[in-house]
């Protein structure tokens, strides 16, 4: 009785400077792989650094990231209703751009229409604005 050879996943090295082969191509391991047998003992590192730096990105893109901006944004409108309309409204309006670029759509939208709301609003932005005008006019018009 002859017995067939058992087939192992470990295939000798070509050398160094050699051309490569069909039976090279055994050398790549395209086992599944499995994230509960990854970590037994025994699993090959190259699985074992896989499985980690899969963890470690999958951790990276779940972590909730605040939308501060868009936050910003908002308390710096409503504040600007009631305190330093002049200084805050522009202030708003610039975090929700800042917002509108980082993908914070609904509180920037928020943010800025508040800003611009809280800046229209108020009577000493006009009145700048008018003297603004005058000194144009009388001077260089």
């Amino acid at each position: 009785m002859t017995q067939e050879p058992q087939q192992t996943d470990l295939v000798p090295a070509a050398k160094p400077g050699s051309v490569p082969t069909e039976q090279d191509a055994s050398l790549v391991n395209l086992s599944p792989m499995s994230l509960s047998t990854t970590f037994m003992d025994g699993a090959p590192l190259d699985q074992q650094r896989a499985v980690y730096s899969l963890q470690a990105s999958q951790l990276q893109n779940s972590l909730w990231r605040p939308p501060v901006a868009g936050m910003l944004s908002v308390i710096f409108a409503i504040v600007a209703f009631y305190h330093t309309t002049l200084l805050l409204a522009p202030l708003a309006v610039l975090a929700g751009l800042v917002a509108l670029f980082r993908g914070q759509r609904n509180w920037a939208a928020i943010g800025i229409i508040a800003g611009l709301v809280a800046l229209i609003s108020d009577v000493s932005f006009w009145a700048l604005l008018g003297v603004t005008w005058t000194m144009h006019w009388l001077f260089w018009g």
